[in-house]
């Protein structure tokens, strides 16, 4: 399951999809393009 988050309000989502998306944000309606790819979230170095 991928999650994703609203460029301009933050909102996460999550789906349970793979591929390219138009999505619109539930909580600010701003549309944005994601590319859901299957594999492991990259590791956050600190």
């Amino acid at each position: 399951m991928a999650q994703i988050r609203c460029p301009r309000c933050g909102q996460m989502e999550n789906w349970d999809l793979r591929g390219r998306f138009l999505v619109t944000c539930d909580r600010c309606g701003q549309q944005f393009t994601v590319v859901i790819v299957p594999g492991k979230p990259p590791s956050q170095e600190e």
